[in-house]
């Protein structure tokens, strides 16, 4: 049956559109976006007014393999009910698990790719990347070039990129994370994919010098540096003088991209606010990292992050442009999600800006007081309607019970921007 959605305000980034419109979903495809759209025969009609319509939300690091992963969130119950009609895997699955994971991903009506992790084993021994348990770099010969290529060249509609984890708990107290990005970024350029960076309590510089490898220094034009705004050891803010590093603003002019990956621990309000005042560095796409000790706070869903952009200054219609048209082009799919161009995938999301006053928190338990939520009302998935739920459990979670495991004696920015 066709979908007619009526009287929305259109925001579209992949078509520069934002303005009033209707929008026509047929054999679950776009089809028309005008204004007065008459209702073809046997069409159902959604009226979207005082509401966001636009392209179905793109989750772009997220932990969705339950079986894989201590990690692993189902995105059918956390994820698609949120309005995100597509997520990004970062990492869950590794060379030798990765056909486990494809079996999960066709279960599930969220559209799920994945970011393959360059270590054959991805996070199936591993928590968080503070946890006490082994890393994923322990050894250095689970990152095999020639595993990841072929199991890279089997999926290419599903593999997408490649995800390295770099912290010193998880790489041989460091001692791996040198040779275990050389590998991944020679793996990446042979296949010609994008890598992902989890850059925190890391031994590697911002910049290398000579040989010596650093991130984002050494990252590459489509490359990306997830955790952008963590406050921890590896953070781009010097305590010091409380500005971004240089080195940061370089790789943002050389085309390597940044993205939240809010997470557990990873977002800090005080990095955030002083990585826009000195550096006026804001995300190309805005994500999650949602799994099983964020999805109750203090990630939540997709629409909180989103909430916290907004409420840190970034335009609506650059909010919306994180979480549609950029993933989708870093990910190759912008001719299928991410737009609502007449022929791509009938993803929708319909969504209300409302005025509120509460208190929202970052990672670690600092707050800031919002006056502006963006909730998710409606939301199609290739044409088909997924019902829309309220946040799990209490929305926002401000008890002390949750508190991620890095505290906040462990940040290196005990300080607010003058």
């Amino acid at each position: 049956m066709a979908v007619l959605i009526k009287n929305g305000f259109v925001i579209d980034p992949a078509n520069d559109m934002q303005m009033q419109l209707d929008v026509l979903l047929e054999n679950g495809l776009v089809t028309t976006v005008q204004s007065s759209i008459e209702p073809p025969l046997e069409c159902s009609v959604f009226d979207a007014s005082g509401c966001i319509v636009c392209p179905g939300l793109i989750d772009m690091h997220v932990h969705c393999f339950p079986g894989g992963s201590s990690l692993g969130i189902d995105p059918d119950k956390y994820c698609l009910p949120r309005g995100v009609t597509t997520v990004v895997d970062a990492g869950s699955a590794g060379a030798k698990s990765f056909s486990k994971f494809l079996a999960y991903c066709k279960t599930r009506k969220t559209r799920i790719f994945s970011l393959l992790h360059v270590s054959r084993v991805g996070l199936e021994t591993a928590g968080c990347a503070t946890a006490d348990l082994p890393g994923e770099l322990e050894s250095i010969d689970d990152v095999n070039e020639d595993e990841c290529l072929e199991c890279a060249k089997a999926n290419p509609d599903t593999i997408v990129g490649m995800k390295i984890r770099l912290s010193e708990n998880i790489a041989k107290q460091g001692h791996n994370e040198a040779e275990a990005l050389r590998r991944a970024l020679l793996i990446t350029e042979k296949i010609k994919l994008p890598l992902m960076v989890h850059y925190s309590f890391s031994t590697l510089p911002h910049k290398g010098v000579g040989e010596e490898l650093g991130v984002p220094g050494s990252l590459r034009n489509g490359d990306i540096l997830t955790h952008m705004y963590h406050g921890f050891q590896s953070t781009i803010i010097d305590p010091s003088t409380k500005s971004i590093d240089p080195v940061v603003l370089e790789s943002k002019e050389n085309g390597v991209k940044f993205d939240i990956g809010h997470g557990m621990g990873s977002f800090s309000w005080t990095v955030a606010e002083l990585a826009i005042k000195t550096g006026n560095l804001w995300p190309d796409t805005i994500s999650t990292d949602l799994h099983t000790e964020s999805m109750d706070g203090p990630a939540y869903d997709l629409t909180t992050v989103m909430t916290k952009l907004l409420h840190l200054g970034m335009p609506l219609f650059d909010v919306i442009k994180a979480v549609t048209f950029t993933p989708a082009k870093l990910i190759n799919r912008e001719k299928m999600i991410g737009s609502l161009t007449p022929g791509a995938i009938a993803d929708v999301t319909v969504m209300k800006l409302v005025d509120c006053d509460l208190m929202l928190e970052d990672c670690q338990m600092h707050m800031r007081n919002i006056k502006q939520r963006l909730i998710p009302v409606a939301a199609w998935r290739a044409g088909e309607r997924v019902k829309i739920f309220e946040p799990w459990g209490t929305w926002p979670n401000v008890s002390e019970s949750y508190q991620c495991h890095q505290s906040r004696e462990r940040t290196l920015l005990h300080i607010r921007p003058d």
